[in-house]
């Protein structure tokens, strides 16, 4: 694993108890696809204080003692350290200060005194319960109400307004969203939402880094590997472990109502018939999803501000499905605007604007109704690559819009209670471009907020997803237990991320070998969702296996231990063993 490193620490505040809650402003009749995020006015307690009642527990009004005020996102931890009941794991030795998610480790160095819970009870052993307030206004009627959820550690049970929205089998997963629709389970006015958060399955047991020069900590082979979380929470040679393993609400909730169609992910891929930079040809598609009972007919209508690019499809849905639909014919600019990398150009981007408008007969109305309203930003950029050799080396060239970039940069570690916020990840992504830096990755984490890859598509840094971390899916182990949980993570990732001009090339890996199940699933998805990008197995020049010769060079095929050094690899890696 790389030694490179960068956290991105957010200021610690402490939450007061506010009954306060989150209000949606009033909008007029005929206002749709508005998108509010639920960020404030939450509070959090141990299921082993509050109880499991999710019923009582998400009931307008309930009467909770002693929770705890935070925000969303947040984890479990850093809510508790912001309230003062943990000191801060970041400084210092204060980890030894907060009982580990292991109690073997805990024993072992005398932790559970710390617990806040009684009898020195691990106080990650339990489910915690976040629970929200919000107003809707009386507009609300009649329309579809989504319940959006960007990212949970590790399982989540969902309830609304006393009534059950989903459970831990089936909400779980650190690197998938997850949507419900709650149209049945709200009312104008006063609404509550209450969240369960279960820790990881097999949190593992941490090592430790106390005797200088001595061994270091490793998440290789630990039990926490087993479940598709981050492996690296209980600690590596870069970063101690961290208690509850991040569990909480580690990203965005957000409410969305729409008519009844809604438009889902959509991917906008540019082409430039390169050497030729003077037209670009735009490909549009998108999924629409029938949230009713009934067919439904209606037309798709984009427009690109600042062109003159209009396009209007008509689509015909079945009840309760959900279809892609691709915009024909593409779309052509003439003397587009280019995104470039940092220090090779600006970066241009546009932002294309989508409408559903359902035909009459879908609802009381007699007239067409606008269903739902969706923008994304996109820039106009082609990404190729060129091999080359250089003595007995071979390596790969990064071309963009077929210009060489020469990639400077190197791995990101998330911050380590997920403490992530807007403002302070745009000012870190502009200090790396103003480093003259080009290119980054978070190795282990490849799920970052949004905000922070519409920074790098501002300033200009080049983005590499790794899908799955570090000597994580070994052959040896075979881990995670779960591939298919696997899988719908990984297809998450590409559709989520695929609209951002930064996000240059998917890896499977960091270091180490895929395992060939979890890599021919990955690489399916890739080639199926995305052929926009680079994409290779590895970075690890070392490994060898059949499954992955197909996406080696041919100089690697032919001799798999000659070194085979990526120009990226060269800028983005320094190896630390």
């Amino acid at each position: 694993m790389p030694a490179s490193r960068m956290l991105l620490i957010g200021p610690i505040v402490v939450a007061l108890l506010s009954p306060c809650a989150t209000a949606l402003e009033p909008e007029p009749p005929g206002t749709i696809g508005i998108r509010q995020p639920l960020q404030d006015h939450w509070f959090l307690k141990s299921s082993f204080l509050a109880g499991d009642d999710g019923a009582a527990i998400s009931t307008v009004g309930f009467q909770g003692q002693d929770w705890y005020a935070t925000h969303v996102p947040s984890t479990v931890l850093n809510a508790l350290v912001r309230n003062g009941v943990y000191p801060d794991p970041r400084v210092g030795l204060n980890s030894f200060r907060i009982p580990d998610a292991s109690d073997e480790f805990n024993k072992k160095h005398d932790l559970a005194k710390y617990s806040h819970l009684p009898n020195q009870r691990n106080p990650w052993e339990d489910p915690y319960w976040y629970r929200t307030e919000f107003d809707l206004p009386a507009w609300l009627q009649g329309r579809h109400l989504w319940l959006n959820f960007k990212g949970i550690n590790y399982r989540a049970e969902v309830w609304t307004n006393s009534k059950r929205v989903a459970g831990p089998k089936e909400m779980v997963g650190i690197y998938r969203r997850f949507r419900f629709d709650i149209t049945d389970r709200v009312r104008p006015g006063k609404n509550c939402l209450a969240v369960k958060i279960h820790g990881v399955d097999h949190p593992g047991k941490p090592d430790t880094q106390l005797k200088p020069l001595g061994p270091s900590r490793t998440y290789h082979k630990k039990e926490i590997q087993k479940d598709v979380t981050y492996p690296v929470a209980v600690g590596y040679d870069c970063m101690p472990p961290i208690p509850d393993r991040n569990m909480g609400i580690w990203q965005d909730v957000l409410l969305e109502w729409t008519g009844p169609v809604r438009i889902g992910d959509l991917f906008v891929r540019t082409q430039l018939p390169l050497p030729d930079t003077s037209r670009a040809t735009i490909a549009v598609s998108v999924d629409l999803e029938n949230a009713s009972d009934a067919p439904v007919r209606g037309v798709l209508r984009g427009r690109i501000a600042g062109t003159q690019l209009r396009f209007e499809q008509p689509v015909a849905l079945p009840p309760k499905a959900t279809r892609q639909v691709d915009v024909k014919p593409d779309l052509v600019i003439d003397h587009p605007r280019l995104w470039w990398p940092r220090n090779y150009g600006n970066q241009n981007l546009y932002t294309l604007k989508l409408e559903f408008e359902a035909d009459a007969g879908v609802s009381k109305h007699a007239e067409p109704r606008l269903s739902d309203v969706r923008t994304v930003t996109f820039g106009v950029r082609t990404v190729g690559r060129e091999l080359y050799k250089r003595g007995d080396h071979y390596g790969l060239r990064l071309l963009v819009n077929g210009q060489r970039i020469f990639s400077q940069g190197g791995w990101l570690q998330p911050e380590l209670l997920f403490d992530m916020p807007a403002k302070r990840v745009e000012a870190e992504v502009r200090y790396l471009t103003e480093a003259n830096l080009n290119t980054v990755t978070f190795e282990d984490v490849p799920v970052p907020s949004e905000a922070f890859l519409d920074a790098c598509d501002r300033h200009g840094l080049m983005y590499w997803i790794s899908f799955y971390g570090t000597y994580w899916i070994d052959p040896a182990t075979n881990w995670p237990l779960d591939h298919e949980l696997l899988a719908q993570c990984g297809a998450d990732v590409l559709k989520r991320y695929r609209n951002h001009p930064s996000v240059m090339l998917y890896s499977c890996v960091g270091e180490g070998m895929p395992s060939e199940d979890i890599y021919r699933r990955w690489r399916k998805d890739v080639t199926t969702l995305d052929k926009t990008r680079l994409f290779i197995p590895t970075i690890d020049v070392r490994v060898k296996a059949p499954w992955i010769d197909q996406d080696l060079p041919e100089p690697q095929r032919q001799d798999r231990f000659g070194e085979f050094l990526l120009a990226l690899v060269e800028a983005l890696c320094r190896r630390r063993h």
